[in-house]
């Protein structure tokens, strides 16, 4: 266990600075420093996933917008549990992601899943990509799997989060979750 932990320190270090390296926050090293304590003491914390890539960027913006560590711990926490908690309107238990076994990837469910999704609504689209060889979708798996935080700016992927955390996808999807899951959130946060 502490053999892991300590790998993992290693892999922390090295996507810290890799973290969101345009934004002038991250220019300061105590800042950086503060990214790599949290996700240090997360992978010491979580033993069942310990620290894999993908993590910095959900972290990330916590230690930015918290300036207590320990607040932005908990927070980066909290929002660990809740991915794994099966939110109604989730597509799969997102936390889930980030576990991988020699067989298959976490996310793999979420891709098949997408597939289907945009096999029914746009067959045409399906055919293309799957002539292009794209058929398993695995153009999307760093979307999923950092819940779509590298590909938006920093602002824009707070403003999907805040969106999907909010009650209003939770009362749509329970009340019409058939007809507004397939206009509004298809194949990522809706089953």
């Amino acid at each position: 266990m502490a053999f892991q932990w300590k790998l993992n320190l290693s892999q922390i270090g090295l996507d810290v600075v890799r973290t969101d390296r345009a934004l002038v926050f991250y220019e300061n090293q105590a800042n950086q420093a503060k990214l790599w304590d949290v996700l240090a003491v997360y992978a010491w914390m979580d033993k069942d996933i310990g620290y894999v890539q993908g993590m910095t960027d959900i972290c990330s913006p916590m230690v930015i917008l918290l300036e207590n560590e320990a607040d932005a711990f908990w927070c980066f926490e909290r929002a660990m549990r809740r991915l794994h908690i099966t939110n109604p309107c989730m597509l799969h238990q997102q936390r889930e992601n980030f576990k991988c076994t020699t067989n298959s990837i976490g996310v793999q469910s979420q891709l098949s899943t997408l597939a289907q999704i945009v096999k029914t609504v746009d067959p045409k689209l399906h055919q293309h990509l799957e002539e292009l060889d794209g058929g398993e979708y695995l153009f999307a798996l760093r979307m999923l799997m950092v819940l779509f935080r590298i590909e938006l700016s920093f602002v824009d992927a707070l403003y999907l989060w805040k969106v999907r955390s909010s009650n209003f996808f939770s009362h749509y999807c329970l009340v019409d979750r058939r007809k507004y899951c397939k206009i509004v959130c298809p194949g990522v946060w809706c089953n």
